[in-house]
């Protein structure tokens, strides 16, 4: 017992000694020598006295102090001014992210202390970048931010939803918030969600889409979808769609995205992009995004893009017709089932830069165009749907000369 005894007596004295060094500026440190031998002597003569329930005591006491880890991210979170709330079960994003809310993960109270130590520089940008922005806008401030980890095989990202609330409801038709992809303590890309804003005859709201697309063990490619509804009731606090124009008696509006690879990303390159334009798109009040044009572009033939326009079936323009297409796919109509898929238009005839290419109805599989495609699409002829006079497209992706432009498929 006597020898257990000077063991524990010596841990405790190394810890003691150990957290009053590090306590010591470094200037004074050559200064309290003296006391702190005066202190040791103490510290020894108590310590010989106390039970060994005494120094299990003592010793928990010492060490309740906070990790160096932890001191180091609860001064992360106080350097960069917006503040870390817990992040909402990633089911509750369904309607605000409605291709990727299933591949978000929420991060654990030490992966969040874990997360604040080692992206900083990137918090930092974010912040920054708000302030900016709030000079002439003060929506664009959140003081709120919660994190998400989002695996795309080899790669790993974190999403950052900064709101202006720490009770966010993103099942709400109101709700906005801003998104921010970080990967290795750089940030790549933002969004925004539900911001309103006026044109010279009426009012808009826009909801924008993150999305990555994956390819072999890795990430690709991220793309930022916008959804802006025109004509929207600005004095309603709780539903900006009661009076929105229709057509085909539903919702619409214009979409378009922004292709960015993420080589380029990750060198700050966000000038380069590939910039992709298509017909108004179906809106859904309570998920605005769910028929917009991502859905073409996300390898998951459950999701459709979904063209709601009075003058033309669907058109999906590129800003980079230039770049050598070798073959062409598509899935045509809404792919989720068949009864979803007889419901909406599907295609029939397509052209590609001038290239015509007939479909087959009834195929919810992959149809191929191996001849003189082009980054480029235009509905010419539909198959007229049972329900719906919008015509829907499931999957669209175009083979480059580094591989297929919107992550593999299988031929």
């Amino acid at each position: 017992m006597g020898e257990t005894m000077d063991n524990i007596a010596k841990c405790f004295l190394m810890v003691v000694f150990a957290f009053a060094f590090l306590s010591c500026d470094r200037a004074t440190q050559d200064n309290r020598n003296v006391e702190l031998s005066q202190d040791a002597d103490s510290i020894v003569e108590r310590t010989l006295g106390m039970t060994e329930e005494d120094l299990a005591g003592a010793l928990h006491q010492t060490t309740d102090e906070p990790e160096p880890s932890q001191a180091v991210a609860e001064e992360a979170e106080r350097t960069i001014g917006i503040t870390l709330i817990p992040s909402v079960e990633p089911e509750l994003l369904r309607n605000v992210m409605p291709n990727s809310w299933h591949r978000l993960e929420r991060l654990t109270e030490d992966e969040e202390q874990a997360f604040l130590r080692e992206n900083i520089d990137a918090l930092l940008e974010i912040e920054e970048m708000q302030r900016r922005r709030s000079v002439s806008n003060d929506w664009y401030w959140r003081e709120y931010f919660s994190v998400y980890r989002h695996q795309m095989g080899s790669d790993t990202f974190f999403r950052i939803i900064a709101t202006s609330t720490d009770v966010p409801d993103f099942l709400s038709r109101t709700v906005s918030f801003s998104q921010f992809l970080i990967h290795q303590n750089a940030f790549l890309i933002d969004a925004e969600y539900g911001q309103m804003g006026a044109t010279q005859f009426e009012w808009v709201i826009g909801f924008s889409s993150l999305d990555i697309i994956s390819s072999g063990d890795g990430a690709k490619a991220v793309m930022v979808t916008t959804v802006s509804v025109s004509g929207v009731d600005r004095d309603d606090p709780n539903d900006w769609s009661r009076n929105t124009p229709r057509r085909n008696g539903q919702l619409f509006g214009g979409n378009w995205s922004t292709y960015y690879f993420v080589d380029d990303l990750f060198k700050g390159e966000r000038s380069v992009f590939i910039q992709i334009g298509a017909s108004y798109a179906l809106v859904d009040p309570d998920s605005p995004l769910r028929y917009s044009l991502q859905n073409a572009f996300d390898g998951d033939p459950s999701t459709s893009f979904i063209a709601n326009d009075e003058t033309e079936f669907m058109r999906i323009m590129f800003s980079r017709a230039d770049l050598p297409i070798s073959k062409l796919a598509v899935i045509n109509g809404h792919a989720l089932d068949l009864a979803m898929y007889n419901s909406h238009n599907r295609i029939r005839r397509f052209t590609s830069l001038g290239n015509e290419k007939v479909l087959d109805d009834g195929m919810l599989s992959y149809q191929f165009m191996t001849e003189n495609a082009a980054l480029s699409f235009w509905v010419r002829e539909v198959y007229e749907g049972n329900t719906y006079n919008t015509t829907a497209l499931a999957e669209l992706n175009f083979m480059t000369a580094d591989g297929w432009l919107f992550g593999d498929i299988d031929e």
